[in-house]
């Protein structure tokens, strides 16, 4: 039993407990109720700074997340802040909407405001793969919640025993090191690369050295209620369920070698965290002398890796080979077309930058992107030219409302944020696709009229081969007509091209699409905002 009474340690200090805990044993801690003090320490180390005016959590209900709920409610007492609660309603059991109502009127008895997020499914319930499916919509809701309120920070109730799963579960898949270290801290919030502004929200984890118990624990001693889901006890019902009965279910715990146990678990996380850090601040290093310069009207990138000239990568050892690797992989991240570079594909990458001399020209295509080194060791990295289906899938249609009124954002090739706006009434719908062939006559015709050759000079005639298709342009979309395989309608190429939206160039007024004097030259029919994404 504890030598000290909960009621008691609740007031004590962060400091004075962690001073008690390291009298009485590891053992006793893991039965102590998380306090507000503690909560405070923890939420303060998360962001290393002014702690957030508006701060977001997300309540499923379950012990973990009322338990961050009601902590959080003395935080925001405290620090004067505003707290939005999104609860996640994924409308697989029948019961689930009844009990996020209930969530969201204790949330609101907090104080907080309360939003739940009802998840749909067009094809009803998800079978296969439904834990992946359910995640990636759970973080998708999230994030566009996060964004309508202006919250930047978002609070999560992950702790250790959801790390030691996760770590598990990426040693079943294969995971190296990177992997391994499961869950981190803070981090952007995943699975939301395709919604705008998302890059800026931050996820925090204050509960992931804390375990399950103590948080039961607490809720049971502030008579905290929590809504149990049966399905996560179902071992059946997904992959973590089955890691989770074997980790904590008392007849397999005992069974597992040590080293598959929870404490092992973590302590290898905690070392692969610590590797990770060092590693990034080495490939931060390789970044900062790479001299990386990017072009954002043709998405190219140029960079001068610091290699050693008459080194093999054997010769350099495996701490630099690791460094490389996450080098390049937040080198290629900056301007691929992909939602995520795989490992095994940088690890190719590697093995053919050392595998040949390095004054020698080379070319070749991984992580979505073309390779070129020339003869002065410059390296150029250049999105793989489209292939017919490629070209399709890069084609976005915009609907434009009505002059002034802007329409979403949308990502188009992975690559750039794109919006656009009518400045009149003669264009209502407009598509932003590749550049193809047959409209490069019409393209040199207009540069050349508009005394814009500096573009064609200075940056298309630069890009080699089929590259050069891979440059965005804006089009009027043509009701009438079928398409060619490049998305291009023959009958009326000679006028459907707006512009270069990446080089904010107009190539059609009013005047060209009336062939009348009254309009003005320099009137033009849309207008576009466009910005390159931030590294996934």
């Amino acid at each position: 039993m504890l030598t000290v009474p909960p009621t008691l340690y609740r007031r004590m200090s962060f400091q004075h407990l962690f001073n008690l805990v390291r009298k009485q044993g590891a053992t006793r801690w893991g039965k102590m109720i998380v306090g507000s003090e503690e909560f405070h320490h923890r939420f303060f180390n998360l962001w290393r700074c002014f702690p957030p005016r508006i701060e977001g959590i997300a309540v499923s209900g379950g012990v973990d997340s009322m338990a961050l709920a009601w902590l959080t409610k003395t935080l925001a007492v405290t620090e004067k802040m505003k707290v939005h609660a999104f609860i996640v309603d994924h409308a697989v059991r029948p019961e689930s909407t009844n009990e996020a109502r209930r969530v969201a009127t204790i949330m609101e008895n907090y104080r907080f405001k309360a939003h739940v997020l009802q998840l749909s499914w067009p094809d009803r319930r998800p079978i296969g793969a439904f834990e992946t499916r359910a995640r990636t919509a759970r973080y998708q809701a999230l994030a566009k919640a996060c964004l309508d309120h202006d919250v930047r920070h978002l609070l999560l109730g992950h702790h250790s025993d959801d790390l030691a799963e996760t770590v598990m579960m990426r040693m079943i898949c294969s995971s190296r090191a990177e992997g391994l270290r499961g869950m981190k801290h803070t981090s952007r919030i995943p699975e939301a690369s395709e919604i705008y502004g998302s890059e800026n929200l931050e996820i925090g984890r204050p509960f992931l050295n804390v375990s399950k118990i103590r948080l039961k624990r607490t809720c049971r001693e502030d008579k905290v209620q929590w809504f149990e889901d049966p399905t996560n006890q179902d071992p059946s019902f997904t992959k973590r369920n089955t890691i989770r009965t074997l980790l904590f279910s008392q007849t397999t715990r005992s069974r597992l070698p040590k080293a598959l146990q929870k404490p092992s678990l973590i302590e290898l996380a905690h070392r692969a965290a610590e590797s990770d850090v060092m590693i990034s601040y080495g490939a931060q290093r390789v970044l900062q002398d790479s001299q990386l310069v990017f072009d954002e009207g043709t998405g190219a990138l140029q960079m001068r890796l610091p290699v050693p000239v008459h080194e093999t990568l054997f010769s350099l050892g495996p701490e630099y080979a690791r460094v490389m690797l996450k080098s390049l992989t937040l080198i290629a991240e900056k301007v691929t077309p992909l939602s995520k570079v795989k490992r095994q594909s940088m690890i190719g990458v590697i093995a053919k930058i050392f595998e040949h001399p390095h004054t020698m020209p080379m070319t070749f295509t991984a992580a979505g992107l073309s390779w070129t080194r020339g003869t002065d060791r410059i390296w150029t990295l250049r999105r793989i030219p489209h292939a017919t289906r490629s070209r399709v899938a890069a084609t976005l249609n915009f609907l434009l409302q009505g002059p002034g009124i802007w329409s979403e954002r949308k990502l188009w090739d992975g690559r750039w944020w794109v919006r656009v706006r009518a400045l009149g009434t003669e264009v209502g719908r407009v598509v932003m696709r590749p550049l193809a062939p047959v409209e490069i006559k019409q393209l040199k015709l207009k540069l050349k009229e508009m005394r814009r050759n500096d573009i064609m000079e200075n940056h298309l005639r630069k890009l080699p081969g089929n590259h050069l298709y891979t440059i965005p342009v804006l089009a009027i979309a043509v009701e009438e007509g079928i398409p060619g395989p490049d998305g291009v309608f023959r009958q009326f190429r000679e006028r459907t091209l707006l512009g270069l939206p990446t080089f904010n160039v107009h190539l059609m007024k009013r005047w060209d699409w009336h062939k009348s004097p009254a309009y003005s030259r320099e009137q033009r029919l849309v207008e576009w905002e466009v910005t390159f994404r931030l590294p996934i």
